[in-house]
């Protein structure tokens, strides 16, 4: 890992690399460009054994994000090269045992528009009775035979009239399922709604 310096303090190699969080780099084609150490612990930890930091190097990190969310992240983005400013934002990363909430602080590096982003644990813990599993059924393929899962809080959404978004955690267990991602109301609502509005007010 090269040296950086921001106009937000300096990333030494020895502090990203001792860090607890998740610390990535992307370059302006949005190219993985290194990951930490702790990249590889926590894919590891949970099973993402093709996405440890040597398979995930050269990745373009726009073709892993949700459809439904790429225009967003790729307008925060922009937003931080442009306006050398950083931003922050939570989102959820839960498995089907753990409530995980991160928190993403997203740096602009240089000239060149390569960004340094740093994912770090708000909350860890198992899924309480909030979150009671639901057993998986028919009513949540479409005709397709496809889920609607959210690419936040991995609830499914059901393909009765009701509309509604529950909790499957063997959705998540198991490759067997065809999943396409979106955005649950709620999800949108709690996270995203704030941004929207402030680059529509831009």
């Amino acid at each position: 890992m090269c040296e950086y310096k921001s106009n937000f303090g300096e990333l030494s190699p020895d502090i990203v690399e001792r860090s607890q969080d998740v610390i990535f780099l992307a370059d302006a084609e949005m190219r993985i460009t290194y990951c930490n150490p702790a990249w590889d612990r926590f894919a590891l930890a949970n099973g993402g054994e093709s996405c440890v930091a040597e398979k995930a190097l050269g990745t373009n990190l726009m073709s892993v994000v949700p459809e439904v969310l790429k225009g967003f992240y790729l307008g925060l983005f922009q937003s931080c090269r442009d306006q050398h400013k950083p931003f922050d934002l939570d989102y959820e990363c839960s498995s089907a045992e753990f409530f995980r909430l991160l928190h993403m602080n997203v740096l602009p590096l240089n000239e060149q528009g390569d960004l340094a982003l740093i994912n770090s644990i708000r909350v860890e813990r198992p899924h309480g009775e909030d979150r009671a599993p639901v057993d998986p059924r028919d009513i949540y393929l479409s005709k397709e035979g496809i889920i609607s899962m959210c690419s936040h809080c991995r609830r499914s959404r059901r393909q009765d009239a009701l509309g509604n978004w529950d909790w499957v955690p063997s959705f998540l267990q198991t490759g067997n399922w065809n999943i396409s991602h979106g955005v649950c109301p709620v999800c949108f609502s709690y996270f995203f709604s704030r941004f929207y509005s402030t680059m529509k007010a831009g």
